[in-house]
């Protein structure tokens, strides 16, 4: 899934080398080969292809033999996040971060009782609900023990260690998000298009009736036709053709997408896709090699990959298996 040019694997992997990690192991399933492609250029990253139900079951297949840090392929966290991982192991001491469970966007709950816990303010605080595990963690190889006790069960592994003290836990500070779903995928996105630097590419093409955000993000290569408008924290991708006409808001448009004439507000277009003049994306995911035919609009909705949308219909709320080809003009409208 790319963020503002970017798979969240890709920017995983440069957090955890950022933060003085040697070695990444990124725990593979069925798309391993696709992972293997993506780092194949990387002498610092490895993939592991396995069948590993759970978390954990992931970690033991791994089977670190050094002190190591980890985190689940669907979050986006802040740097600080993961650094504060890393530096819990150079310290000698193993770490996980958690929220509070009303938060209810975590993978487990760590039932820690009256615990004392590290809040964002480095102070000591009594927390007597039940916290939730981001998955972010910095563990050491006797952990891998316990978690072999627990038959790969990360949270009842990390509860046991935490009630004797043997792990940390502590609060997240900055930014974390579970991708899960498209309002998670945007605000995810948000984060990230804030923090961006270069705004705009001398390589991009701007025409001279465009008006563009000071705010948004134009990659080399892309081109900005007569009258289009680029509103807010909006982020353009290489060789990406946003057409005369296009109003695009706070909204990313991946590398090769053509919008011609579209309207796209709050919303994500991945890599190569095609929406058609007149088309509609608003609060949704349209995913690569998608085609939006012209008339339709899409509101709310996760339009999987490579998917073809016929003329003038109307979608909310719907999601998208990949491929898909169906015409829901007779159910959407």
């Amino acid at each position: 899934m790319p963020l503002a040019g970017k798979s969240l694997a890709e920017r995983l992997v440069e957090q955890f080398l950022g933060a003085g990690v040697d070695e990444v192991v990124i725990v593979a399933g069925e798309r391993g080969d696709m992972f293997q492609t993506e780092f194949e250029a990387r002498e610092t990253v490895s993939v592991v292809e396995t069948d590993a139900e759970s978390y954990g079951a992931a970690i033991l297949e791994a089977d670190p033999s050094e002190g190591f840090a980890c985190a689940t392929g669907d979050i986006y966290v802040s740097d600080g996040e993961i650094r504060r991982a890393v530096e819990s192991l150079q310290d000698g001491q193993m770490s996980v971060l958690a929220e509070p469970s009303d938060r209810d966007r975590g993978f487990g709950f760590l039932k820690l009782g009256e615990q004392e816990l590290l809040d964002s303010a480095s102070q000591q605080t009594n927390e007597t609900k039940p916290l939730i595990s981001t998955g972010v963690c910095g563990l050491k190889p006797g952990f891998l023990q316990s978690l072999e006790k627990s038959d790969g069960n990360l949270i009842n592994a990390l509860d046991v260690a935490a009630q004797s003290s043997d792990v940390n836990v502590e609060m997240v500070r900055g930014v974390y998000t579970r991708v899960d779903s498209p309002e998670n995928m945007f605000e995810a996105g948000n984060e990230v298009r804030r923090n961006l630097t270069g705004r705009i590419s001398k390589d991009a093409s701007i025409h001279d009736t465009a008006h563009v955000s000071d705010e948004a993000v134009i990659r080399a290569g892309a081109e900005v036709g007569p009258n289009a408008t680029v509103l807010g924290q909006s982020y353009i991708g290489e060789e990406t053709e946003i057409g005369a006409g296009t109003i695009v808001e706070n909204s990313s448009i991946h590398s090769g997408t053509q919008a011609l004439n579209a309207d796209v507000r709050r919303s994500a277009v991945w890599e190569d896709a095609v929406l058609d003049p007149e088309t509609s994306v608003e609060r949704s995911i349209v995913c690569e090699e998608s085609v939006v035919r012209s008339g339709t609009s899409i509101t709310q909705s996760f339009i999987g990959p490579r998917s073809h949308i016929e003329v003038n219909n109307s979608i909310r709320g719907v999601k998208f298996v990949p491929d898909a080809r169906t015409d829901l003009s007779e159910i959407s409208k």
